[in-house]
Formats: C-alpha cells, sequence, structure tokens
C-alpha cells in the first residue's frame, strides 16, 4: 500500500482516506513473462499499477516495424491513456517484459471511485 500512495503522489496530492479508498477498487493480478495485457486495435479497459516487473509498450509504424515508445517499472502506472480515457482503438500494445504484479483498475472503477 505505501508503494502505491508514493506511486500516486508523482500525479498530485491525495489524503490518506482518498487514496485508501482508491486503493479498494484496485484488483492485484499476477501475470507470467510475454503476457500481452493489452493489443493495439482494442479498447484499453485497464491502467496497471505496478507492484513487481516491468512492461513495455510499443507499436508498429507504418512499415510494420516494432517500436518501444514506453517502459513502465515498479511503482509505476501505465496504460495507452488516450485509448483508456476516450474508449478509442489503442495504437499501442503493453506486454510483461518479466513475471509480474500489478495492481489493476477498470476505467469504470476509475470513474466510480
Amino acid at each position: 500500500m505505501e508503494n502505491f500512495l508514493n506511486g500516486l503522489s508523482a500525479y498530485g496530492t491525495l489524503s490518506k482516506e482518498d487514496a485508501d479508498c482508491l486503493y479498494h477498487f484496485f484488483e492485484r493480478k499476477s501475470f507470467k513473462k510475454n503476457t500481452v495485457l493489452l493489443t493495439e486495435g482494442t479498447i484499453s479497459r485497464e491502467a496497471f499499477f505496478i507492484v513487481k516487473g516491468s512492461l513495455r509498450q510499443y507499436f508498429h509504424n507504418d512499415k510494420g516495424i516494432e517500436r518501444t515508445c514506453n517502459f513502465a517499472f515498479e511503482n509505476e502506472f501505465t496504460t495507452d491513456l488516450e485509448s483508456f480515457s476516450r474508449k478509442t482503438r489503442s495504437t499501442t500494445n503493453i506486454i510483461c517484459m518479466e513475471p509480474a504484479e500489478c495492481l489493476v483498475i477498470t476505467c469504470d472503477n476509475l470513474v466510480r471511485s
């Protein structure tokens, strides 16, 4: 929980009570190495707070070449923000670079919190 609070503090100030409330909307999930968490062309319905492990976000350019656009590590959040917030098709993929444990929240639960 402390790492979650520290991760949130990078985005602004939140009271301990509000952070505790938000925390309860997350679900802890474990993923194996190379698990694809988001595929381009689909809608990003989840955001990830990385408890353990690392994720890579990438896309394919107009020549079909894979290009990494983001790495996310422990105590960081990641998602395809535009797809997640606007419910549009994602232009990126997210994959686990190693076994990972994440706190996962859906867009609907984030709005509800």
